[in-house]
């Protein structure tokens, strides 16, 4: 089996390479550069270490290598050179040992495969294939809800992640919002955040370089988002309407939007295929809910950039749909919720999964549940404000999202996130 190298052997320059964009990063920061405007940066600020270079790096950046540049609210893993290398590994989360394992994995897979792989092996889907079946091996913790985290801490660790990474996975004020979902799904999150913060980070400082290049000096908007940001997004509905909120990373909405900023795509909001609910789209009543898991995310990615999105839609639309609603006192909420975090909706239910829209109290702390009849208020979702019940709309992949592309793109904003 071939040793961990630094940078695959089966890469294009072009596509994989992260050492130029970088590079223009480090160098602006150590000559200050004039920058593009507040509203057209999208990463965030960093702060420069004089310290020496990591020696497990054997390949890096000549600029990054004598800046060993950080950045803010993580100041374990630097850049890495390359994006698909065992460096990302670690910059996604993992120790020097798992990430080592997972790299050797993913060459020794392309030699043997030799030329006849039926994907790119650079693509995302790969990289992540090797770590994300090692997560897919480790059980979930189980027993009661409310003292299990040294259970989720032994798991993340199973898995592979280092101290950093399973610190911003379990920050206590999110202790709720990470109980919505099992270990697993955290976990894998984790990883695909911070992997696609890089790429989309590259993607930006490229456009930067050219904005540069050409003398712009300003850079055009991206499509679908707001002047405002997340602070004067209006929670008031107009009369006879109701407003739904959702948070995402921003590299979900690419396809969301065309260039002239018209939705074109609802489809590109759908749930991540580890998530609970997935193929839906779910929307939080309260603003508050989708807030705290923005602010959550600044912690796990501190690259790739978070929206939030807003739409109205009129009462009587919602009205006609009939939709079921699943209250966290009824029997129906319960085992709904139980067995969806199971995977294993009984047929007499499965009904519910083809309903337009199914509005219901947001469940947390449900996969350490044994029996779903000992569910009750504690499985709820609590805003803090007032600790009232968090509700959600859950639009089905179907005709869900035809009724949101209908009656909603028109109402449709995206805000960047500002505290």
């Amino acid at each position: 089996m071939p040793e961990a190298s630094p940078t695959p052997p089966f890469t294009s320059p072009s596509s994989n390479s992260l050492a130029d964009p970088l590079s223009v990063l480090a160098l602006e920061l150590m000559t200050s550069l004039s920058r593009p405007q507040a509203e057209t940066r999208t990463l965030p600020k960093c702060h420069l270490s004089q310290s020496p270079p990591d020696p497990t790096l054997e390949s890096i950046n000549p600029a990054l290598n004598t800046l060993n540049l950080h950045l803010n609210l993580d100041p374990k893993p630097s850049i890495p050179s390359t994006l698909f290398s065992l460096q990302t590994y670690e910059y996604c989360g993992f120790t020097l040992s798992a990430a080592s394992t997972f790299w050797r994995l993913n060459q020794a897979a392309l030699i043997d495969l030799d030329t006849n792989l039926d994907e790119d092996p650079d693509s995302r889907e790969y990289f992540q294939s090797f770590p994300f079946f090692r997560i897919d091996q480790v059980r979930e913790p189980s027993g009661d809800a409310f003292r299990d985290d040294d259970e989720w801490r032994w798991a993340l660790c199973e898995m592979g992640f280092e101290i950093w990474a399973r610190d911003a996975i379990m920050r206590e004020e999110f202790k709720e919002l990470r109980r919505t979902e099992g270990v697993g799904c955290w976990a894998k999150d984790i990883v695909d955040a911070r992997l696609r913060g890089l790429e989309e980070g590259r993607m930006r400082l490229e456009a930067d370089r050219s904005v540069q290049r050409e003398g712009s000096e300003n850079q055009s908007r991206i499509p679908g988002m707001a002047a405002e940001t997340t602070r004067e997004a209006k929670e008031d509905a107009p009369p006879g309407s109701i407003v739904l909120w959702k948070s995402l990373p921003r590299y979900r909405t690419h396809d969301l939007f065309n260039p002239e900023g018209t939705v074109q795509r609802f489809s590109a909001l759908l749930n991540s295929a580890y998530y609970g609910l997935a193929r839906s789209s779910c929307w939080f009543v309260d603003k508050e809910i989708p807030m705290r898991y923005l602010q959550w995310a600044k912690y796990k990615d501190p690259i790739g950039e978070s929206v939030l999105l807003r739409l109205q839609v009129d009462k009587n639309l919602i009205e006609a749909l009939k939709a079921p609603v699943l209250k966290w006192q009824s029997r129906l909420w319960k085992r709904f919720l139980f067995s969806c975090r199971r995977w294993n909706v009984p047929e007499e239910l499965d009904y519910l999964w083809h309903e337009t829209l199914v509005i219901e109290h947001v469940g947390t702390s449900v996969a350490a549940v044994v029996d779903w009849r000992e569910m009750g208020l504690r499985n709820a979702l609590r805003r803090k404000e007032d600790g009232g019940i968090a509700t959600q709309y859950v639009f089905s992949d179907c005709e869900g999202l035809d009724f949101l592309q209908e009656h909603c793109s028109r109402s449709l904003v995206m805000y960047r996130f500002e505290e």
